[in-house]
């Protein structure tokens, strides 16, 4: 089946690792990417490109899921689409992540489709805002012109907390391990703005960021906060801190929680933190996994809300001189740690294995004649089956064979049927017995195989009967065997025609005899050589 209106020769199936999902995920931003090598298996999906080429269709195309047993479109965000190397990275929302169970998504995508505006869209419209559920609060891709300007950094989510560059210039927008990313130095940041969206009782920071050396003695390469600049008074912050370690602050640089880890320079990480507000600490994650033996100081509190401006790229008075970003999450309240797993390896292109949809082809068979199992008379018979055929193609045209119950082919193949009409063929009945046949149909080089139908086949020995001449009804007739003289069968002429039938089922010669219904000193009438 196909998503209705859509090509189904033009699909992809996406399949979710269910080994990388610990716990059930709900309304889950999925990362697909597109080029000539992608997913977990390096899968070629450059013939997305070559499809849509023609009409620059980034937006037709669709995304697909089954909710409830129904396919169901899902939005989509295009963060990025690069027909001069022919790769795209886009953004849906899923639903559902089952644990355990692969979950199956379809992408389709179609030349001859409208643009599919309800559904698609780029960074900052609608369709791409609602791939990031309410609790996120801004997601920053990194993926706009750093030196754009005043607001050009957009913010994907419905908040619209668009940052502005300071201090970049063009070639600071560089290759990520997701599209673009920001190249960050001693005297630029992103400035995200004070909206109340991002006055928060409870945080989670993700980033995925990159350091090209060590960081050594008090070197601190500042990521993201929300504080006054150029002091050590925060709301909250993120920071990758001296020899490879992750914190986080709350209220002021004397509270904090985290850990190191190994040198991770000059590798894409991802790293999340997060604090519920309570007063205990929270999480801190690399890869996807979460960091053990958290060490803190200082005291928890509520987060506070100073109306201070929320920085990408900067801890108070310190840059982050020589790193990079590319990707930058806030949420409202503390993600899952399965969350945090699965978002990695989707994050890093390691959650879906991609293959070609190739739809099936599916063959129908019905409308047997004779009828299965029912009793027919004669000497030769019309088989007859009607084979319906759908699948990818828009039309099928299919041949026909039929075999008997012996695998013998039944008269020569019926070729060029059109699908839900009728193929036939006559059968050879010489016989009073059961008959069986079925049929193979081929088109597109796939076939199928009817099931075997049966039908009773008998003879009819049929007359009427006179008395002095007249048509007479209720006479008894009697019908035998004329080589052995057995009777076969019985039956009285009915109506004013005194017509009968009696079935029998030997293809010979018969003789039937006609007995006076009342007279019994009249002598019976035989009707020699009866053939049915």
């Amino acid at each position: 089946m196909a998503l209705a209106g859509w090509n189904a020769n033009n699909k992809l199936i996406l399949t979710i690792d269910s080994t990388k999902v610990d716990e059930d995920l709900t309304d889950f931003p999925v990362l697909i990417t597109l080029s000539s090598g992608t997913g977990q298996t390096n899968f070629d999906a450059s013939g997305v490109f070559d499809e849509l080429l023609s009409v620059s269709g980034t937006k037709r195309i669709a995304v697909t899921t089954m909710v409830s047993g129904v396919e169901t479109e899902l939005y989509v965000e295009i963060e990025n689409w690069d027909w001069e190397n022919e790769q795209a990275w886009l953004w849906t929302k899923i639903p559902t992540i089952v644990s355990g169970t692969d979950t199956t998504l379809y992408l389709y995508y179609d030349s001859t489709h409208t643009t599919n505006s309800g559904y698609i869209g780029d960074t900052g419209e609608t369709p791409a805002q609602n791939v990031w559920d309410s609790n996120f609060k801004g997601v920053w891709h990194l993926e706009q012109d750093l030196s754009g300007g005043s607001n050009t950094i957009k913010d994907s989510t419905s908040n619209s907390n668009d940052g502005t560059p300071s201090g970049f210039i063009s070639s600071d927008l560089i290759d990520g391990t997701i599209s673009k990313a920001a190249q960050l130095d001693s005297d630029n940041d992103i400035n995200c703005g004070n909206a109340t969206s991002l006055d928060l009782s409870q945080v989670t920071i993700e980033a995925i960021a990159y350091n090209p050396s060590a960081l050594t003695g008090a070197d601190r390469r500042g990521w993201v906060q929300k504080g006054q600049v150029g002091s050590s008074a925060i709301d909250y912050a993120l920071q990758y801190y001296q020899s490879a370690g992750v914190y986080m602050y709350i209220a002021s640089s004397s509270n904090w929680f985290g850990t190191s880890f190994a040198n991770q320079a000059g590798n894409w990480i991802y790293l999340a933190v997060d604090y519920d507000g309570t007063g205990s600490i929270g999480n801190a994650y690399l890869n996807g996994a979460p960091l053990s033996g958290l060490s803190s100081g200082g005291s928890f509190g509520a987060i506070p809300d100073t109306g201070y401006d929320f920085h990408i790229g900067r801890w108070g008075a310190n840059y982050m001189d020589g790193g990079a970003f590319d990707e930058v999450r806030i949420s409202s309240i503390v993600r899952l740690a399965a969350w945090m797993k699965t978002t990695y390896y989707s994050n890093f292109d390691d959650l879906i294995t991609y293959a070609q949809g190739i739809e099936p082809t599916i063959f129908t068979f019905s409308g047997p004649i004779p009828i299965h199992l029912s009793t027919v008379y004669g000497t030769s018979h019309t088989l007859q089956l009607t084979t319906t055929i759908t699948g990818a193609d828009p039309s099928y045209v299919y041949e026909a064979i039929f075999y008997n119950d012996s695998n013998n082919q039944i008269g020569s193949t019926v070729s060029n049927v059109d699908s839900g009409e009728a193929a036939s063929t006559t059968l050879s009945t010489p016989a009073g017995i059961d008959y069986s046949w079925y049929v193979t149909a081929t088109s597109s080089g796939e076939s199928d195989t009817s099931q075997t139908y049966t039908f009773t086949n008998r003879f009819l020995a049929s007359g009427y009967t006179e008395i002095n001449g007249t048509r007479a009804s209720g006479v008894a007739v009697r019908l035998y065997r004329r080589s052995t003289g057995v009777l076969v069968s019985g039956t009285e002429s009915t109506g004013v025609s005194g017509t009968f039938s009696i079935e029998t089922p030997y293809n010979e010669a018969h003789y039937a005899v006609a007995l006076h219904p009342t007279d019994s000193g009249t002598n019976a009438l035989i009707y020699d050589y009866l053939t049915p």
